[in-house]
């Protein structure tokens, strides 16, 4: 790789600061996908979705080293293209176990060939733009795989607010004990913490769909 291509770490410090941005910016973007999808219809949902994420990844890239701003909004803009997607998929037809399935192992493949190409998939080494967008290619596949369990929690599972909440909560619980004794753990725990956080605003009452 040459030496120009090389720049400093591009994501945040994993701290509780972190997770409540995440919140924070996912539920926007589900919100307002939401919004524009049932008031300008689904083809201004994508057209907006795929040109904020696409324009704030376009910004984000051509930085050199991690800048706040830029980082947040283009994560607002993948949750609101990553919910339409998630959506439409259920809309054309798919049902959502088949929707699980297709964004479970899309992410998969994103963590295959991250590790394959670069043989790491450390979230502290993001110092290439191929590693970035390996990065983000997963964390798309994250949101839609969030978007997706959540509906199936909701529609085939028919959980309630409660219910999920405890299931939730169980699962924060499982991945903070992981991450304490099994400190080789660091990624896995870090994306499974990063679906659970989107299942928390679909899951939720201040973010529930229209």
């Amino acid at each position: 790789m040459r030496a120009e291509e090389q720049f400093l770490n591009k994501v945040p410090q994993v701290t509780l600061t972190f997770w409540l941005a995440k919140l924070v910016t996912t539920g926007m973007g589900e919100s307002w996908s939401d919004l524009f999808a049932h008031t300008l219809g689904p083809v201004a949902d994508l057209l907006i979705g795929l040109l904020m994420f696409g324009g704030f990844l376009w910004w984000q890239l051509r930085l050199k080293s991690y800048r706040a701003l830029n980082y947040w909004l283009t994560l607002v803009g993948l949750a609101v293209f990553g919910t339409f997607v998630a959506d439409a998929t259920h809309g054309i037809g798919v049902p959502y176990l088949a929707e699980l399935i297709i964004y479970g192992g899309a992410m998969v493949g994103c963590f295959y060939f991250w590790q394959h190409t670069e043989h790491t998939v450390s979230i502290h080494q993001i110092t290439s733009h191929r590693k970035e967008l390996f990065y983000w290619a997963t964390v798309f596949c994250s949101f839609t795989l969030g978007t997706a369990v959540g509906d199936f929690m909701a529609h085939v599972m028919n959980l309630g607010t409660l219910d999920a909440g405890l299931y939730l909560t169980a699962g924060f619980a499982a991945v903070i004990i992981l991450r304490r004794y099994l400190v080789r753990a660091e990624v896995i725990t870090f994306w499974l913490a990063y679906i659970l956080t989107h299942l928390l605003c679909t899951q939720t009452p201040l973010y529930q769909r229209l």
